[in-house]
């Protein structure tokens, strides 16, 4: 009977795996359903089940999974597709990063993380740690579709436009994701959204023309620690807070598409 590394090597098959686009490096089995610590591939599947939820468009067939070899972080990048707004192509890149401390404090409970940092003698039990959260980035793009191009507006209208683009969208991503959740009592930051920021081309005759578009932006998602086998109060599921995150990305498209249009050039027929 013939031994195949499989075989030889039983954890071997969940090391590697080259199934989806884009993946490099570790993966690993299956989820348990019935393992109460937030791992990776359970915020995935959070993640996975949240993205169907909010009825988003993904722009190709699989989202991308890399590793970073020096420091241990995996990184999930997806892009949605937007609502058309010729003359431009809209669309939003979300993406974020699972850190070696994550998966440290996953391994484990928070009690047991914190004797291995900090040693039996001064960890104590009144020691308070932040919950875990994972950062996801978000940034809102346009380009101009092939052989179209869009005069730059004056600088009182394009300010104009800044600010009206920046207080809707500003008002729709900062809003708290958990409303029943207490603040705390310390200053956090835990979201941010940036100002749209613009490539310009310069032409022969002095105009200006409209290359591309971005507005960034990110938050935290926060998720129950272990400890001891109990949860942190307080702290909705992950799915949960993930579907209100991509709902609003998707509401977010639609503000940054109402937005371009106002750039669009107002006659009809080719854009010059």
């Amino acid at each position: 009977m013939s031994v195949g590394p499989e075989d030889r090597f039983p954890d071997r098959k969940h090391r590697y795996h080259s199934g989806l686009a884009g993946i490099t490096g570790l993966t690993t089995p299956p989820v348990n359903a019935n393992d109460p610590r937030m791992r990776y591939d359970q915020f995935r599947a959070a993640w996975a089940s949240a993205q169907r939820s909010a009825r988003l468009r993904p722009m190709g067939l699989e989202p991308r999974e890399t590793l970073d070899q020096r420091s241990l972080s995996r990184t999930y990048a997806v892009g949605f597709e937007g609502p058309r707004a010729e003359p431009f192509h809209v669309g939003a890149q979300v993406s974020w990063d699972w850190d070696a401390l994550l998966t440290a404090r996953s391994a484990t409970n928070e009690e047991d993380m914190l004797t291995e940092l900090f040693g039996r003698s001064t960890t104590g039990r009144g020691r308070k740690m932040t919950p875990p959260s994972v950062r996801v980035d978000v940034a809102f793009r346009a380009s101009l579709e092939w052989g179209k191009s869009v005069v730059l507006p004056s600088q009182d209208a394009w300010e104009g436009w800044c600010l009206q683009t920046v207080d809707e969208l500003h008002g729709l991503w900062t809003a708290p994701l958990n409303k029943k959740r207490k603040a705390r009592a310390e200053p956090l930051v835990t979201c941010w959204a940036g100002e749209p920021t613009a490539q310009v081309e310069v032409q022969a005759d002095g105009r200006l023309l409209l290359s591309s578009l971005e507005l960034l932006a990110w938050r935290f998602v926060e998720f129950p620690p272990t400890r001891d086998g109990h949860d942190a109060e307080g702290l909705p599921e992950p799915e949960r807070a993930l579907t209100t995150l991509l709902e609003r990305v998707g509401k977010g498209l639609d503000v940054w598409t109402a937005a371009l249009a106002q750039l669009a050039p107002r006659r009809r027929g080719p854009v010059h």
